[in-house]
């Protein structure tokens, strides 16, 4: 049995089957309930010393911001992640109930996951609120991708995962325009930024991906076997 973390997963999905193939240092960001990182150095996958690597949803954005459950304070996630994207629509609904666009979102709370594809297809149809709160998380993201851009000096960003569902579009112009005005290296080089054209199915595609390649090219993805392990 094999195993990885989601977002390297997506990365390998992407590698092989999404477009990135010719690619030696990119990186898919993942967005689902959280948010991280899939990296490739050199044309191998990279994980660290504990298949931790890539947790961009753990970097600090505010020293002094709220406490997150990683024990960091103003990481990434308390920005732009897809729960703090609804929490801030429920918010909106209930300061301004009258308007009648916040009628998607469940009174009980149907899930994050519905009610933010819920909120996606709002910003998508131009609902002010849903815009802003989706807006506003997509700056924070590509705040953190500068971060990842600057730590790997990568050449491209893929976008993957029901996060970017509906408004995949609107984080890769995020992301390309920070990347164009902060990134370390832009004078030398651009960084492509590109939604994943498997953006909801790359996790399983990633993941049929691992299985096949650990037949035939274990060394170049760096697989780890349970087998081995025991």
């Amino acid at each position: 049995m094999l195993v990885d973390n989601d977002a390297t997963v997506a990365a390998m999905g992407e590698r092989w089957v999404g477009g990135a193939e010719a690619a030696e240092n990119f990186a898919c960001v993942y967005m689902g309930a959280g948010i991280g990182a899939g990296i490739f150095v050199g044309g191998q996958v990279y994980r660290g010393s504990s298949s931790n690597a890539g947790e961009i949803g753990h970097v600090s954005l505010d020293v002094d911001g709220d406490e997150c459950f990683c024990g960091n304070r103003g990481c990434l996630e308390l920005f732009a992640a897809p729960r703090t994207v609804v929490a801030t629509a429920h918010q909106h609904v209930r300061d301004v109930p009258a308007d009648g666009v916040g009628l998607h979102l469940s009174a009980t709370g149907r899930g994050i996951r519905a009610d933010h594809a819920g909120i996606a297809r709002a910003a998508s149809a131009g609902v002010p609120y849903a815009v802003e709160a989706i807006e506003r998380a997509a700056r924070y993201l590509a705040l953190g991708t500068v971060t990842l851009v600057n730590l790997f000096d990568l050449e491209l960003v893929v976008l993957a995962g029901h996060g970017f569902a509906h408004v995949g579009e609107r984080y890769v112009f995020a992301v390309r325009r920070e990347l164009a005005s902060r990134s370390f290296a832009r004078a030398n080089h651009a960084v492509e930024v590109r939604l994943s054209p498997i953006v909801d199915d790359v996790g399983a595609v990633g993941a049929a991906s691992m299985v096949l390649h650990s037949q035939f090219a274990p060394q170049m993805l760096g697989l780890r076997s349970l087998e081995q392990d025991v």
